[in-house]
Order: C-alpha cells, then structure tokens, then sequence
C-alpha cells in the first residue's frame, strides 16, 4: 500500500452548484471524491453510456481509493449569466423563457399546417428543459485556488498531471507527494480530514462527525473515530484516516 497527497490548484474558475439560494448558485469548498475518480481515471468510460450514473459499477473494484477534496486556499468569484434570448419574440413556458416563435410539438398525428414560421423553425425547434435557470448569479471558487486529497493505492498506478473538472471543465493542475511517515494504529481517533461516510469499512465505528451536504452523496469533517487508522506525519500537517477504505465498502 502507498499513500499520496495530492494538491490541487485551478487553473480557471471553478463551478458546481453545491446549493442553490434563490438566483444564487454557490460552489462549496469541497469537491466529491467520485468526481475526481472519474475526473483522474479517464479508462472509466461506462459513464458515457448511461442516461444516469453508474457509480457503484464504476468505481467499487477500483484497485486505488481518492478522498474528497477540501480547499484550503481560495477565493470567491461571482458571475451573473442571462441566457434568455435577445429576439423579438419572448412567450413564458413551463418555468422557462422562449423566444422562438413556434409552437409546442403536438404529440397528435395530425399534420401540421406549413407557413412561413414553421417552415423557417421547425428543423431548430427543440423545447427547452423545463428546469433550467435562464438567469441567475454564480458563486465559484476562483482561480489558482488550492484543494487537498489523498491517494491510496493498493497497486501500482499512474495519474494524469492535469485534469477537468465541474461544470464548465474547467483546467486543474495536480501535484503528488508521496507520504514516507505513516503508521498504521488502532484506538479511538478524530480525523481532522473530509470522508465519503460510504466508503468506510464496517469494523470503524463513526462516533461522531460534521456533515457537508454535497452531491451526489454527502461528507463528512472532524469525525471521531473507534477502530483502525492510518497516521500520516507531512512537513505541513499530521492527521488520522481509517484504514482500508475503498469505495462503497458497506455495498
């Protein structure tokens, strides 16, 4: 087993819409560990093939594990957008904007009468998701800011030097340090650290914890402990995380 810890520093302005507030989208100082998995595996491809994710197929015979992430230097960037469009022509939907001028597919088989509107919209027209915010503010994490992960490998792997990540693929440089000073204990212990809850082993008993509600599944911060655990001794930190994780150890 190999233990690494890698930084990751943006490039650009990073989004993901952790939560919503109104008009505001905001991007939480966390990123998913299942993110970055399919973000630095790119022979995951089954993704691609799906309409839904695919993360237990995916990632639980994976012979490495990838912590979340958590900044630990970053600034905020706000942006406003305003996607509705600019026409002479604005007709409120179902929750959303259209300034086309042509009317909702009829589900009927009856054919629709041909003028000059549909003639000149009909092969354009496709209705719009009925979910979609068209104009909003957003909240992104700026960049050359920095997040911190482990790596655990338990066979020999190599991983990409630049990756995309979040909404806009954004470009993320990552550097890997290689942990020399770890010991392997057993008691109870607080891992200062952010975990996927779902990929801790069964025999570690979670006392207690702050959750950090992200998707697709939420995290958890400061966590107390009772089991085995791995102390990694850095030039910049020292801290505890339960041994053996891997992905959906309970699944």
């Amino acid at each position: 087993m190999k233990l690494y810890r890698a930084v990751l520093e943006t490039h650009e302005p990073l989004f993901f819409a952790t939560k919503e507030i109104g008009e505001l989208y905001v991007t939480e100082p966390y990123i998913s560990n299942y993110a970055l998995t399919y973000a630095l595996t790119p022979e995951i491809v089954s993704y691609k093939h799906h309409n839904s994710p695919q993360y237990k197929n995916d990632l639980k015979n994976l012979k490495f594990y990838i912590t979340p992430a958590k900044f630990i230097e970053y600034k905020w960037r706000y942006d406003i957008f305003n996607s509705i469009g600019e026409g002479y022509y604005l007709k409120m939907l179902s929750n959303n904007y259209s300034n086309i001028p042509y009317p909702k597919p009829s589900t009927s088989k009856k054919k629709v009468p041909q003028n000059a509107i549909t003639k000149k919209y009909s092969s354009i027209y496709t209705e719009r998701a009925k979910n979609i915010p068209q104009i909003g503010r957003l909240k992104q994490i700026s960049l050359e800011s920095k997040a911190v992960f482990y790596i655990i490998l338990y066979e020999e792997k190599n991983f990409p030097e630049y990756i995309r990540l979040g909404k806009f693929n954004t470009k993320c440089k990552i550097t890997y340090k290689e942990v020399k000073n770890i010991n392997i204990k057993e008691a109870e212990f607080r891992s200062k650290y952010v975990l996927n809850v779902l990929d801790i082993p069964n025999n570690i008993n979670l006392l207690s914890y702050k959750i950090i509600p992200i998707k697709p599944v939420q995290i958890i911060e400061n966590a107390i402990f009772k089991g085995k655990y791995i102390e990694i001794e850095t030039e910049i930190e020292t801290d505890c995380i339960p041994y053996n994780m891997r992905y959906f150890w309970g699944g």
